[in-house]
């Protein structure tokens, strides 16, 4: 833990105030906007190599002190498990911890207690929760299919298939996901095959598809009304949306690299083209217009 000093004019500083000793190295931490108590979560990815299962970590913070207060093992074989990520629960009561082997451990973050174990799919990660619908879709990194939760009962509902088997090399299902802001649409993309996905949130079956090419694994989704702006070959560019929908832009890193595409947007027939020799953005209206792939 380091303190950090000093101001935009000055410059800054900083000090190391405390260190805490984990399990095994930690990915990342959980929602970190809990300055009142100062309680944090974390997850210990695991060490299949040395027999060590994820952990979950309950980390406090006193003064300028750092130390564990509470840990949750999750169960399975530690020589085939591993995890990177956790979602709290909208009810900010239970975090929803995936695992490589393919479970979702449901855990009660007062009593540190496993309370559901959900059968998903292999590299089990992000969960994305939709609470007007009560919920959760999660992402499968390692495998063709989404797992949809109820987040009431904390089961599964249904596996929903968003890609075919591997062919590239490269995971499933990417990182980085979308979900409207009236929680009707679920957005994402099936990595390795190149594809953005539309489901829909009330029959739970995809319902749109474009092939982008590539293979876009992590980037942003920026929702925006009425124009919004994209990257193309690092430089900022901006379309004017003739639709008064609410819309958003996929902006692509490093994993859109050699998928050269030529961005269509259409609205009511009125189309803005764009060409990107090196980064892909996906336009999406959320209304009534679709994005569109044509060769360059």
């Amino acid at each position: 833990m380091y303190e950090i000093t000093g101001n935009k004019d000055l410059g800054f500083s900083t000090g190391l105030l405390d260190t805490v000793e984990t399990p095994t190295s930690v990915h990342s931490f959980i929602d970190i906007k809990n300055e009142e108590s100062r309680t944090y979560y974390a997850i210990a990815e695991g060490s299949p190599n040395h027999g060590i299962p994820p952990i979950l970590l309950e980390i406090k913070i006193d003064q300028n002190d750092i130390f564990i207060s509470k840990t949750q093992s999750l169960y399975g074989n530690p020589e085939k498990m591993g995890s990177h990520h956790a979602d709290f629960h909208p009810d900010r009561k239970h975090i929803y911890v995936g695992s490589t082997q393919g479970y979702m451990y449901v855990i009660d973050k007062d009593n540190m207690n496993i309370i559901s174990t959900i059968r998903t799919g292999l590299g089990s990660a992000h969960t994305n929760f939709i609470p007007k619908r009560n919920l959760a879709i999660v992402t499968n990194h390692k495998d063709t299919f989404v797992t949809i939760v109820n987040t009431k009962t904390h089961k599964k509902i249904k596996d929903v298939t968003v890609s075919p088997e591997q062919k590239n090399g490269q995971i499933l299902q990417s990182h980085t996901s979308f979900v409207n802001a009236v929680q009707s649409y679920f957005y994402s993309f099936a990595t390795d095959n190149g594809t953005f996905y539309e489901l829909d949130l009330e029959t739970l079956d995809i319902s749109r598809t474009l092939y982008t090419g590539g293979t876009p694994r992590q980037g942003v989704f920026v929702s925006t009304n009425p124009v919004f702006t994209h990257i193309i070959n690092r430089s900022a560019s901006a379309f004017d949306i003739t639709s008064s929908e609410p819309s958003s832009a996929f902006i692509g890193g490093y994993n859109t690299v050699d998928a050269p595409t030529e961005l269509i947007w259409s609205s009511d027939g009125n189309r803005s083209r764009s060409s990107s020799s090196k980064f892909s953005t996906i336009l999406i209206d959320l209304g009534n217009a679709w994005g569109m792939r044509d060769p360059v």
